[in-house]
Order: C-alpha cells, then sequence, then structure tokens
C-alpha cells in the first residue's frame, strides 16, 4: 500500500471511531430519556385518579425510591458520557500525533530517498571527473580554480592543495598567449557568440617548463567555467621532428649534388672535391689555380665573385652561370648557386670556404614556366586585342550597310542576315572580354580590401540599366542592413556581381532577388531554369544550359566559380527545373565574412 493510501485508511478508521463513540453516547442518552417516559406516564396516572392522597405513605416511599434511582442513573450516565468523550479525546490525541510522526517519517523518507539519488549521482560525476583521460578544471567566479581532477593535477605539477581556491587561471597560460586567451575570456562574458570553444596554448607548469594543449571551454552558471585540455605536446614534437628530418633529407640531397672547395689566397690556389670538378664537367685536379679556372675552364663569373668577395665580403650567396664547352648538349649554359664565406686560420692566414650548387634544371623550369605563363599573356592579349580589331570592322560595316541601303537594295531578307552578323559578332567580342577575365586571374592578383557589398551591387545594376530595362526585369535587394561586408578582390567580385546579375536577367528573369542568407550570398531569378543534370555542368567553360540558344558566351558562370575559388569559397545552382527559375548562390572563406 503506499503512503497516501495508508493516510486515507488511517483517517478513515479514525472517523468510524468518532461516530462508534457518538452513538453510544446517544444510547444511553435516548435510554434514560425513554426510563424518564415511563416515570413520567406512572405520575400522570397517579395524578388522575388521586392516587397520592388514597396511599400517601405508599406514594412518598416511592417517590424517594424513584428520586434515588433517578439520580443514579443520571450519575452513571454523566460518567459514560464522560468516558465516552475522555476516550474519544485521548484517541484523537494519539491519532494526530500518530500522523504527524507519520507524515515526518515519509518525509525523512523522501529526504534520504534524494539524498541517495543525489549521492550515486554525485558520485558518478566525481567518478568521471576524475577519471577522465583529459585536465579538467573549474574556474569560479573569483577567476580561481575551484575544483580540477587528478589529469590536471599531473598536468600541471601542482599539489591539488596549491590548486582548489588558490591558483588564478592566468598563472598556468604562458605570458605569449595570456593577452589572446584573456580576451577570449572577455567574450565568453560578453560577447559568446563571437567567443571560440576551442583554442590552443602554451600551458606553464610549475616548474616552468611548457606543454601545448587544446582547450575547451563551457561557461557554466554564472561566471563559472569548465575547461578541458588536451595535451598535444607529443604530436607537435613528432610534427617538429618530422618536418626536421625531412629538412636534413632535403639537405642531404642538395650536399650530395654539390662540390665544396677552399680558396688560398696566399697561393692563389683552389682545394676541391671530386664533386666540384664533376659538377664543372673537367677532369679532377685536387689542387689547381685560381686563373687556370678563368682561363682554361672560362669560370669567369665564379673567378670575379671570389675576388670581390675576399677583398669587400665576408659571406656571399648568389646565383652565378657557366658555360660548359664540353657538354654534347645544344643547352650548355649551366646554373649554379655559390654559397662561401671568410675563414681567419690559426697561423691569422684567410681562407675563403664554399660550395657549388648545380641547380642547372631547376632554373630551366623555372624558365619554362615563365615561358609559357608569357606565351598565355601574349595568347590572351592576342584574343583579347588583335583579333578585336577585325571583329569591330565587321561589326561596324554591318551596321553601316544596314543604315545606308534602302528596302530596294536589300530585301528583308538580306536584313535579318545582317543582323545576325551584328548579333553574333557582339557575342564573340563578350566571349573574348570573358576569356580574357577568367585568363587574367590566373596571371594577375589583386590586393584585397574591405568593400560593401550592398554599394558593389547598386554600382553593378547602374551600369547595366540599358540592358536591363531592355528585357524589362526588376531587381531587388532583400534585407540590405543584413548583408554584411567582405574582405576581398574587388575588382573581379564587382565583375562576379555582373554576371550573375546578367544571367539572371537575359534567362528571362523579370523578378530578380539579390541578398545574403544562410551564411551565403544569392541571386535569385524566375527566368528559364535548369535542369538538375546541368546544375554542376555550368560552371564548366563554354557550356550552357539551353544548347539550340545563342544566349551568352557559356563562360560567365566559369568566371564566377574562379573568383569564388580565389577566395576559398564555394558556388552552387538551384533549381526545380526548366521554367522554374535559378538560384546561384555562394559562400566565401569564413575570416573573409565581415559583419
Amino acid at each position: 500500500m503506499s503512503d497516501k493510501n495508508k493516510i486515507k485508511s488511517l483517517f478513515r478508521h479514525y472517523f468510524v471511531y468518532l461516530g462508534l463513540f457518538t452513538a453510544e453516547i446517544i444510547a444511553v442518552v435516548g435510554y434514560f430519556t425513554w426510563r424518564n417516559r415511563e416515570i413520567f406516564i406512572n405520575d400522570a396516572i397517579v395524578t388522575k385518579f388521586n392516587l397520592a392522597e388514597k396511599y400517601v405513605d405508599e406514594y412518598e416511599v416511592l417517590f424517594n425510591a424513584y428520586m434515588e434511582t433517578m439520580s443514579h442513573y443520571y450519575l452513571m450516565a454523566g460518567i459514560i458520557i464522560f468516558s465516552v468523550l475522555a476516550m474519544a479525546v485521548t484517541i484523537h490525541i494519539l491519532m494526530r500525533k500518530w500522523i504527524t510522526d507519520f507524515e515526518q517519517l515519509n518525509y525523512l523518507e523522501d529526504v534520504t530517498k534524494n539524498s541517495r539519488e543525489i549521492m550515486e549521482k554525485e558520485s558518478k560525476y566525481r567518478s568521471l571527473f576524475e577519471n577522465n583521460g583529459t585536465a579538467i578544471l573549474i574556474v569560479g567566479d573569483n577567476e580561481l580554480i575551484s575544483d580540477c581532477n587528478r589529469k590536471f593535477v599531473e598536468l600541471s605539477g601542482y599539489d591539488r592543495d596549491e590548486i582548489i581556491g588558490k591558483l588564478h587561471w592566468e598563472k598556468i597560460v604562458h605570458e605569449d598567449d595570456l593577452k589572446r586567451v584573456d580576451e577570449y575570456d572577455r567574450l565568453r562574458k560578453s560577447e559568446p557568440q563571437n567567443a571560440p570553444m576551442e583554442y590552443t596554448m602554451k600551458f606553464k607548469r610549475k616548474d616552468g617548463s611548457l606543454r601545448h594543449v587544446i582547450v575547451t571551454v563551457i561557461l557554466m552558471a554564472g561566471t563559472e567555467e569548465l575547461a578541458s585540455m588536451v595535451d598535444i605536446t607529443d604530436l607537435i614534437e613528432k610534427d617538429a621532428a618530422l618536418k626536421e628530418n625531412e629538412a636534413l633529407l632535403s639537405q642531404a640531397q642538395e650536399i650530395a649534388c654539390m662540390g665544396s672547395w677552399t680558396y688560398l689566397p696566399s697561393t692563389d690556389e683552389i682545394i676541391a672535391s671530386k664533386e666540384f670538378f664533376r659538377i664543372l664537367n673537367v677532369p679532377y685536379e685536387y689542387r689547381t689555380a685560381l686563373e687556370k679556372l678563368r682561363q682554361e675552364m672560362r669560370f669567369e663569373q665564379f673567378y670575379n665573385e671570389l675576388r670581390v668577395m675576399h677583398s669587400e665580403k665576408d659571406e656571399i650567396d648568389k646565383e652565378i652561370t657557366y658555360l660548359d664547352r664540353n657538354s654534347g648538349n645544344s643547352d650548355k649554359t649551366r646554373h649554379f648557386r655559390i654559397k662561401a664565406r671568410n675563414i681567419t686560420t690559426e697561423d691569422k692566414n684567410k681562407k675563403v670556404s664554399g660550395i657549388l650548387l648545380d641547380i642547372t634544371e631547376k632554373k630551366n623550369i623555372e624558365n619554362e614556366v615563365k615561358r609559357t605563363a608569357e606565351d598565355m599573356k601574349n595568347l590572351i592579349f592576342l584574343s583579347t586585342h588583335d583579333l578585336q580589331a577585325p571583329i569591330i570592322a565587321v561589326e561596324g560595316f554591318s551596321k553601316l550597310l544596314l543604315q545606308t541601303l534602302s528596302s530596294s537594295e536589300l530585301d528583308s531578307t538580306g536584313r535579318k542576315y545582317l543582323e545576325k552578323i551584328i548579333s553574333n559578332v557582339k557575342s564573340m567580342n563578350e566571349l573574348f572580354r570573358n576569356f580574357y577575365n577568367v585568363s587574367k586571374l590566373n596571371t594577375v592578383k589583386n590586393s584585397f580590401e574591405m568593400i560593401n557589398i550592398p554599394e558593389l551591387i547598386d554600382q553593378s545594376v547602374s551600369e547595366n540599366k540599358i540592358m536591363i530595362e531592355k528585357y524589362n526585369a526588376e531587381i531587388s535587394l532583400e534585407n540590405r542592413e543584413k548583408i554584411p561586408g567582405i574582405f576581398a578582390d574587388k575588382e573581379n567580385m564587382k565583375l562576379l556581381f555582373h554576371h550573375l546579375i546578367t544571367n539572371a536577367v537575359v534567362y528571362g528573369g523579370k523578378n530578380i532577388s539579390i541578398g545574403y542568407n544562410d551564411n551565403s550570398f544569392f541571386v535569385r531569378d524566375d527566368g528559364s531554369g535548369i535542369e538538375s543534370g546541368d546544375l554542376e555542368k555550368i560552371f564548366s567553360p563554354g557550356f550552357r544550359s539551353d544548347k539550340g540558344s545563342s544566349l551568352g558566351s557559356g563562360v560567365g558562370l566559369a568566371f564566377c566559380k574562379k573568383v569564388i575559388e580565389l577566395h576559398n569559397g564555394r558556388i552552387w545552382a538551384l533549381s526545380e527545373g526548366k521554367g522554374k527559375g535559378t538560384e546561384i548562390r555562394f559562400t566565401l572563406s569564413y575570416e573573409l565574412i565581415r559583419d
């Protein structure tokens, strides 16, 4: 039976007992009342028949006996009633006390049960807290460490008594990182949305040694903070060792391909290794005169650099060339890097020691890359300048013919052909211009600057006003105040919006919306739409979703993709199909967005 049902049963029995006692009192009162009724009837009979006068002596005896009996009856009734009432009061007091004790017992049981649950949870929490493989600490409102686990004690090198309530969190942060971590702490309390939950820092131990840790911080009740720390020192050291090994390997490879040498000014001689002469492709000589290198080997630059260094410089690191006459290759020019420094010997004589590194292959690759880039720039110039000249001439003469020839000299078919020529020439001119913009991204890098995107869009819309009015399009900027600024290449971002707006208008968009939401910019139209299979292809150079259309050059969206990639972002298209409009969305690298 539950505690609630027990209490109900107790009260039910309590009232039953009180009811029985009340019934007993009523029964006693009723009995004596009935007895009195009989006496009253007998008294009435005696009075009616005047028996008291006839039997005076007997009546007096009877009356006295009656009065004595009645007094005994009423005394007994009073005793019974008092006993019943006393018993009822006693039971009531006992019941109330028992109920109070019962309630207190239930309360104590509930408190004990809740305390047990709290202790069990506390035990689990403490076990998890202490046995966690991550160092955990809690920073109190006074910015002292109020609690920590065993792993943190090991990491810090302090005793627990030295930490709890005594150690300020700034004591464990290295001076190099203190300002940055303090700023994170300020942001966490004032601007939590801008505060990083996770960051790296140098952890300062009690003995002054440093460890590298990843810190994750959670703000608790009030200004209390729970922080966990993962020690990544070993990973960093292994990474550093790996990089060092890679550097040593690279250095060893270079050493294996270099020749060492020493110049002795006192005798004007060169002492060189076999590799030195092998690189020059001449017979090995342990010791040779510097003048011989100049006259017989024609190593003119090496000779000049050595002379200048000996008299004017302490060190040298320079690229030089050498014409290898003994080589059978058509390209006999060799490229070397010479590194050397002056050394004073024990007898106070000077000498110059250095190395000779063959960088011919590397230099040839660099030169080839430069030539290719130069050829590309020349090709771009040819495409955008030289080829545009005859195209402009064709467009001009076609317009002239269309204006000067009368209807009798040129029928409707001829006019239609001329108009088509003019239209195609314009498309070709646009294609060359777009091709130039795409190619320029690979060779020309503009500086980044802060850009007000709403102003940039307004400018692009204004510059395309004639084209927009021609197609009867309406362009709206949604939530202008919520569009963030960006740190980017302004020239190319302007061209990006130009192409996106032009595409939306040309492909039938009558209502075009531009804005920013869900961490991305968008240009949305209600134009011709795109099939699902073409959504990714539209960013490929030359691709057009409408194969039979002459609209667009097929390069505009490819240029947009290049611009977004330049800003480490992503661009994609959304459409429900033909005739259902298109939405182009793009994001930039997170650090370029400035709210």
